[in-house]
Protein backbone atom coordinates (compact mmCIF):
# COMPACT_ATOMS: atom_id res chain seq x y z
CA UNK A 1 0.00 0.00 0.00
CA UNK A 2 1.44 3.24 -1.09
CA UNK A 3 0.80 6.32 0.80
CA UNK A 4 -1.31 9.47 -0.89
CA UNK A 5 0.46 11.17 -3.35
CA UNK A 6 0.05 14.64 -5.55
CA UNK A 7 -0.12 14.47 -9.71
CA UNK A 8 3.06 15.07 -11.41
CA UNK A 9 3.84 19.05 -11.27
CA UNK A 10 2.94 19.24 -14.92
CA UNK A 11 -0.82 18.36 -14.02
CA UNK A 12 -0.84 22.31 -13.29
CA UNK A 13 0.26 23.47 -16.83
CA UNK A 14 -2.74 20.60 -18.06
CA UNK A 15 -5.35 21.29 -15.45
CA UNK A 16 -4.66 25.49 -15.95
CA UNK A 17 -4.99 25.27 -19.98
CA UNK A 18 -8.24 23.06 -19.30
CA UNK A 19 -9.38 26.03 -17.72
CA UNK A 20 -8.75 28.51 -19.59
CA UNK A 21 -10.34 27.13 -22.42
CA UNK A 22 -13.23 26.24 -20.31
CA UNK A 23 -13.34 30.12 -19.32
CA UNK A 24 -12.52 31.25 -22.99
CA UNK A 25 -16.21 32.27 -23.71
CA UNK A 26 -15.87 34.99 -20.78
CA UNK A 27 -12.30 35.84 -22.01
CA UNK A 28 -13.97 36.83 -25.62
CA UNK A 29 -16.80 38.81 -24.47
CA UNK A 30 -14.75 40.74 -22.06
CA UNK A 31 -12.08 41.62 -25.19
CA UNK A 32 -15.43 42.72 -27.24
CA UNK A 33 -16.99 45.19 -24.46
CA UNK A 34 -14.34 46.42 -23.11
CA UNK A 35 -10.89 46.57 -25.58
CA UNK A 36 -10.91 50.14 -25.92
CA UNK A 37 -11.37 50.53 -22.31
CA UNK A 38 -8.77 51.26 -19.57
CA UNK A 39 -9.64 48.53 -17.27
CA UNK A 40 -9.34 46.24 -20.11
CA UNK A 41 -6.04 44.82 -18.86
CA UNK A 42 -7.00 44.62 -15.18
CA UNK A 43 -10.02 42.67 -16.09
CA UNK A 44 -6.99 40.41 -17.83
CA UNK A 45 -4.92 40.50 -14.86
CA UNK A 46 -7.62 39.17 -12.50
CA UNK A 47 -8.90 36.84 -14.61
CA UNK A 48 -5.34 35.13 -15.01
CA UNK A 49 -5.07 35.53 -11.06
CA UNK A 50 -8.15 33.61 -10.74
CA UNK A 51 -7.61 30.74 -12.94
CA UNK A 52 -4.11 30.42 -11.83
CA UNK A 53 -5.37 30.27 -7.93
CA UNK A 54 -8.03 27.64 -8.79
CA UNK A 55 -5.41 25.18 -10.28
CA UNK A 56 -2.98 25.56 -7.34
CA UNK A 57 -6.00 24.86 -4.96
CA UNK A 58 -7.21 22.08 -7.47
CA UNK A 59 -4.11 20.62 -7.63
CA UNK A 60 -3.18 20.79 -3.74
CA UNK A 61 -6.44 19.12 -2.70
CA UNK A 62 -6.07 16.35 -5.34
CA UNK A 63 -4.52 13.24 -4.42
CA UNK A 64 -4.10 9.83 -5.66
CA UNK A 65 -3.37 6.09 -3.78
CA UNK A 66 -2.09 2.93 -5.04
CA UNK A 67 -3.24 -0.26 -3.51
CA UNK A 68 -2.71 -3.40 -3.59
CA UNK A 69 -6.47 -3.88 -4.13
CA UNK A 70 -7.63 -0.39 -6.02
CA UNK A 71 -6.58 2.61 -7.01
CA UNK A 72 -8.01 5.38 -4.85
CA UNK A 73 -8.69 9.22 -6.28
CA UNK A 74 -9.25 11.63 -3.52
CA UNK A 75 -10.03 15.49 -4.47
CA UNK A 76 -12.32 18.65 -3.47
CA UNK A 77 -11.50 21.56 -1.05
CA UNK A 78 -14.95 21.53 0.37
CA UNK A 79 -17.04 18.94 -0.89
CA UNK A 80 -14.17 15.79 -0.30
CA UNK A 81 -14.60 12.53 -2.88
CA UNK A 82 -13.24 9.83 -2.50
CA UNK A 83 -13.53 7.21 -5.81
CA UNK A 84 -12.39 4.39 -5.44
CA UNK A 85 -11.42 1.83 -8.65
CA UNK A 86 -10.98 -1.84 -8.29
CA UNK A 87 -8.57 -3.25 -10.59
CA UNK A 88 -11.01 -5.47 -11.50
CA UNK A 89 -13.49 -3.19 -12.85
CA UNK A 90 -10.63 -1.68 -15.37
CA UNK A 91 -10.91 -2.97 -18.92
CA UNK A 92 -9.25 -0.66 -20.73
CA UNK A 93 -5.53 1.46 -20.11
CA UNK A 94 -5.75 4.24 -23.02
CA UNK A 95 -2.32 6.86 -22.77
CA UNK A 96 -2.96 9.99 -23.56
CA UNK A 97 0.27 12.30 -23.94
CA UNK A 98 0.42 15.87 -24.94
CA UNK A 99 2.96 16.56 -27.38
CA UNK A 100 5.99 18.19 -24.55
CA UNK A 101 5.19 15.01 -22.20
CA UNK A 102 6.33 12.43 -25.32
CA UNK A 103 9.66 11.00 -25.67
CA UNK A 104 11.57 11.41 -28.80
Amino acid sequence: MSNKQHFHPMALLVRFVQLAKRWLFLLIIVYINLRNSSYFLLIIGIFISVLVFVTIMDYVFSYYQVTDEHLVVYHGIFNKKETIIPYNRIQTLKQRQWFFFQTV
